[in-house]
């Protein structure tokens, strides 16, 4: 692994008392006094190599305890045991390893309303003077993994939603301890884009059920898109790889669509309600970042039957009208016949 220098430690004896050192600078080396004075110290740190090299500690069993983590990484937990004993030299010293794992943070997103993972929001990660440390986006998972930031508190925000969602505009703040344990907010929410049709009856404001729509996203110099859509739990979810190219109305008439992008579109009612008229003319509504739910009530004609005239008598049907009236004549004339006989 990496050396890490700077890291700070203390040795104490089994009575719990912090053994004290000089630096000598010609050994490169901590060497071991037995009394305190204002030349030593117990405080040993790392050098560039992240070694500690020590002289002249006495026979016995110690602990040797981390002080100061290096930025960015977990201070060591519990104390590390050692002895040593009257063969122990240059030749056979004590050797201690020890490894410090980085601090790690997760950050995780997700759609407010389902509980997906939100993919691609990016977000910006500031240290406690305010100063930008990170800036990082989700991955599919919806997290975001970060390591080796130093122990301290920060505060987060998403700079930019992806496409279909609403910016979270609010600020959060976590905290990372000497151990590397993160308390405070690291889960935060997208509310996605809302568009809601209403299908209605002109006359009596009843809502319709089965009305039929096609939608189209309009761009300036481009050919207007037809939208692709999934079906969730009765919402229509905008996505390119849906199997669904158009929506309909539910048993209370409405539409729900969520995760629009921002932007100019154009419905098309392709399928009236039972009863109704096609309303042939189409739609445009506008998606702005607002925040907003977009709600477009839509209205129908109920149908009126045809009344049928002579003009649309069907021919087929003519040879069995006549017969029917030569024979009401003639019942009609074999009546008055019988009246003037009697």
């Amino acid at each position: 692994g990496e050396a890490l220098e700077g890291v700070e430690f203390q040795i104490q004896d089994k009575g719990g008392n912090a053994q004290r050192f000089v630096y000598d600078s010609a050994l490169n080396a901590y060497v071991w006094e037995e009394f305190a004075h204002a030349g030593n110290s117990s405080i040993l740190t790392t050098n560039a190599a992240g070694t500690i090299l020590i002289y002249g500690l006495p026979i016995g069993e110690y602990e040797f305890s981390e002080t100061k983590e290096s930025p960015g990484y977990k201070r060591l937990r519990n104390p590390i045991a050692f002895t040593v004993k009257d063969n122990s030299d240059v030749t056979s010293p004590v050797v201690i390893d020890l490894e410090n794992e980085m601090n790690e943070v997760t950050l995780e997103k997700t759609d407010l309303v389902t509980g997906n993972p939100v993919v691609g929001a990016v977000i910006q990660i500031f240290d406690e003077a305010g100063d930008l440390v990170r800036e990082v986006t989700t991955d599919e998972n919806g997290q975001v993994l970060i390591k080796g930031l130093p122990a301290g508190t920060y505060t987060f925000r998403e700079v930019l939603a992806p496409e279909g969602y609403i910016l979270n505009e609010e600020t959060f703040t976590f905290t990372i301890d000497e151990q590397g344990n993160v308390t405070g907010v690291t889960e935060f929410t997208n509310e996605p884009t809302s568009l809601t049709i209403v299908k209605e009856d002109r006359e009596n404001g009843q809502r319709l059920e089965g009305a039929t729509f096609e939608l189209y996203r309009l761009r300036d110099g481009e050919e207007s898109e037809l939208m692709r859509f999934r079906l969730e739990d009765g919402v229509y979810i905008a996505d390119a790889t849906g199997d669904l190219t158009s929506v309909v109305s539910n048993t209370e008439g409405t539409i729900s669509i969520l995760r629009l992008p921002y932007g100019d579109y154009r419905l098309v009612e392709t399928k009236a309600p039972k009863g109704y008229d096609l309303n042939e003319k189409a739609t445009d509504v506008t998606l702005s970042d607002d925040g907003e739910t977009l709600i477009v009530t839509l209205l129908n004609e109920a149908s009126v039957p045809p009344v049928e005239t002579g003009e649309n008598f069907p021919l087929h049907a003519m040879p069995f009208f006549m017969l029917t009236v030569i024979c009401l004549s003639i019942a009609l004339y074999l009546g008055r016949r019988w009246k003037t006989l009697s």
